[in-house]
């Protein structure tokens, strides 16, 4: 579920406990199904936005490790809560943010600091596979979608009542207080 930057979210008995920042692109450029692949060029260009998003994980199961990758899909890949931040202000090169800095801090505190390379090298290379992924499936991206490109730093435990910030330092920030 998707939630506005600054939202209250329901904790409830979350899991898996933890939250993870990371990097969201929004198309602005439609992407069809096609014979062949799409460029990471082309996939830049489809880009509209950059948002910083904080992710709440969980999971149906006690230990979401256990029923393999079709459970795991199944459990929607134990995607649960998360916010999206506002979009960047600043300029920025999808294909140039895997030097960029994010950080996840808890109730002020920084408790990781990653690069945007620690997720299959770089953000883009994230959307570059579900656009193709999807492609070879006739399945057509659309402009507003938006899409995550991957955990920076570790998941870190999380409980009622931590404000939690998701940092990408000069493209914004985006921050969730669980209630």
């Amino acid at each position: 579920m998707c939630h506005a930057d600054g939202a209250e979210l329901p904790f409830g008995r979350n899991r898996m406990a933890v939250a993870e920042a990371e990097f969201v692109f929004t198309l602005g450029r439609d992407l069809p199904p096609r014979k062949s692949e799409c460029s990471t060029e082309e996939i830049a260009l489809s880009i509209q936005s950059l948002h910083a998003r904080p992710e709440f994980p969980d999971s149906r199961f006690l230990d979401f490790t256990l029923p393999g990758t079709a459970g795991l899909i199944a459990d929607n890949a134990c995607a649960w809560n998360f916010i999206l931040g506002d979009p960047t202000t600043e300029k920025f090169d999808p294909t140039t943010l895997s030097n960029d800095t994010t950080s996840l801090t808890i109730n002020g505190k920084t408790v990781t600091t990653d690069k945007g390379c620690d997720a299959l090298g770089r953000p883009l290379t994230a959307l570059v596979w579900i656009a193709n992924t999807l492609s070879n499936l006739g399945i057509r991206m659309q402009p507003g979608q938006f899409v995550t490109t991957g955990v920076r730093g570790l998941p870190t435990p999380v409980k009622r009542g931590d404000t939690v910030c998701a940092n990408l330092g000069k493209f914004g920030s985006a921050t969730a207080t669980l209630v």
